[in-house]
C-alpha cells in the first residue's frame, strides 16, 4: 500500500505475530515494528498508530510518516493490549481501547484512550465515564463501532446492558422507520 511519497506500507504476518514494515520504492526497510497487536494509518497516510508487545507490556505508539526515521511517540503502556485504533478523518486525533480477553475469549473494554497529536494531549476515560446509565457498561471495542468524529472532539462507542433486557413490552411499539440512528449501520 503507497503511503506518502515514495514508500510503501507493509503487513506480515508470522506464527510470532504481526510486524509492520514501511519500505522505499527500492526495497530498503525504512523503519519495521514487530509485536504488533493492532493498528491504523491516518485516512491522509500521514501517520501510523499501534499497539505493541515488548518484553511483556503492552504499549500503544503514534509516528508521522514525514518522520519515520525518528523515536515513535509512545501513548501509553501497561498489562492490556491496546487494540481498535480509529483515526479522525484530518489525522489529527486518534483513539483506542485497552481490552481485556477472558478464558473464553470473550472481549471488554477496560480503557478508552484519545490522542490530539496537535495538543499533544492524551486523554483516559474507564468504564465509569460519566452519563452511562447504571444498568449498562462500554461494549467490547470493535473497530465497526468504535469510532472518532471527522472533528476528532468526540469519540462514538457502543453501550451493552448488564443484564439480558428480554421482557417483553407491555404494549405496541411504535418505530419511525425514517430514522436511520435506531438501526445499526450495517443494516442501513
Amino acid at each position: 500500500m503507497p503511503l506518502g511519497k515514495g514508500r510503501l506500507f507493509a503487513e506480515y504476518n508470522s506464527g510470532a505475530g504481526k510486524s509492520l514494515y514501511v519500505i522505499s520504492l527500492e526495497g530498503n526497510t525504512i523503519w519495521s515494528a514487530p509485536g504488533i497487536t493492532d493498528y491504523a494509518i491516518s485516512d491522509d497516510g500521514g501517520a501510523i498508530a499501534y499497539g505493541q508487545l515488548a518484553d511483556g507490556r503492552y504499549s500503544a505508539s503514534v509516528i508521522p510518516v514525514a518522520a519515520i526515521m525518528k523515536r515513535p511517540a509512545l501513548l501509553v503502556s501497561g498489562e492490556l493490549p491496546l487494540e481498535v485504533f480509529s483515526w479522525d478523518r484530518q489525522g489529527n486525533s486518534i483513539a483506542f481501547a485497552a481490552v481485556e480477553k477472558d478464558a473464553g475469549n470473550r472481549r471488554a473494554t477496560r480503557q478508552i484512550y484519545h490522542y490530539d497529536s496537535k495538543k499533544k494531549r492524551l486523554s483516559v476515560a474507564d468504564g465509569s465515564i460519566s452519563g452511562i446509565p447504571e444498568d449498562m457498561y462500554l461494549a467490547p471495542a470493535l473497530s465497526n463501532d468504535f469510532q472518532v468524529s471527522d472533528d476528532g472532539n468526540s469519540i462514538f462507542i457502543s453501550l451493552s446492558w448488564k443484564q439480558n433486557q428480554t421482557a417483553a413490552p407491555s404494549g405496541p411499539q411504535v418505530w419511525n422507520t425514517l430514522d436511520r440512528t435506531l438501526y445499526g449501520s450495517d443494516k442501513i
